[in-house]
């Protein structure tokens, strides 16, 4: 009898960058950013029962759960120097457009009423939010 609760993946950022300096007073930057990540989860309980010392196992709601997603986003900047004391300067980062695909198990009823177990996939598109700083 007992509970079980594990998840580990990695999350990955790759970042490719550039700069460029102009008579010392303007200053560019630009990165293209690759995104990856891979996250295993399970969580699981065990019962027994006392009268035939018999054990079940039964894994919680959309567990094991399975997700690999990739992304991609770049980010620009510039910083000019108005004079030897007082710089101006803005950024930007693209959003990061994520493609993520997942497998996890569900518990549902059939039409004939009884509950079965099953593995189902999702395949997702995400977009975060621009990024602007000035």
């Amino acid at each position: 009898m007992g509970h079980a609760y594990n998840r580990y993946g990695t999350q990955t950022k790759f970042n490719l960058g550039v700069g460029a300096n102009y008579n010392n007073s303007l200053y560019l930057g630009a990165s293209i950013n690759m995104h990856y990540a891979d996250l295993e989860q399970y969580d699981s309980a065990n019962f027994g029962l006392d009268l035939d010392n018999t054990i079940y196992s039964f894994d919680k709601q959309y567990t094991p759960f399975s997700e690999k997603s990739n992304g991609f986003s770049a980010t620009l900047g510039v910083i000019g120097k108005i004079t030897n004391q007082f710089r101006l300067g803005a950024s930007i980062e693209t959003p990061t457009w994520w493609n993520i695909d997942r497998i996890y198990s569900d518990y549902y009823t059939g039409s004939d009423g009884l509950i079965y177990y099953d593995n189902f996939t999702e395949d997702r598109s995400f977009r975060s939010p621009m990024k602007k700083l000035l």
